[in-house]
């Protein structure tokens, strides 16, 4: 029952949102930002789905109407999901910076740390630059190049 679509729209409502919140729990579990539809349609559990592809377009319908994802496509097959507020993703960055003792950085040195945190150089360029951003109007850092989007921890 639970891989199934409920016939009756409030269980259906609730079957999505019970679906959406593991859906986050899963991709936070497994450090991922942006999810296909072609990439979990056979990933367990999601391949346990009676109807597969309607089952993972309604989860990535809730999540969007929940502002917990937005859909990088116009075929809304593909979405980034928000499993960390940007608020929180300064924090951890900064606290990533210090414990690393990396008090200078810049966006491509995010991109192509592949030990970064909870793998954040897999976020979209485009959030990376939000996350930076934050953290210099938090006073958390200064810059040191805007077009390089370059920082510096403020301690």
């Amino acid at each position: 029952w639970m891989y199934s679509i409920p016939p009756k729209e409030e269980d259906k409502k609730l079957w999505a949102e019970e679906w959406s919140d593991f859906l986050i729990h899963w991709a936070r579990k497994n450090k991922l930002h942006v999810i296909s539809l072609n990439e979990i349609i056979n990933r367990h559990p999601f391949n346990l789905f009676s109807s597969k592809l309607s089952s993972i377009k309604l989860i990535f319908e809730t999540l969007v109407s929940r502002k917990l994802a937005k859909y990088l496509d116009e075929n809304k097959t593909t979405v980034r999901v928000f499993w960390r507020s940007l608020t929180e993703w300064c924090e951890v960055v900064y606290r990533w910076c210090i414990k690393t003792g990396r008090m200078e950085l810049s966006l491509f040195e995010i991109v192509d740390d592949e030990n970064s945190v909870d793998k954040i150089n897999n976020l979209p360029v485009e959030d990376i630059k939000k996350i930076i951003k934050s953290m210099v109007e938090k006073k958390l850092a200064k810059w040191i190049d805007k077009k390089r989007w370059a920082i510096k921890i403020v301690l």
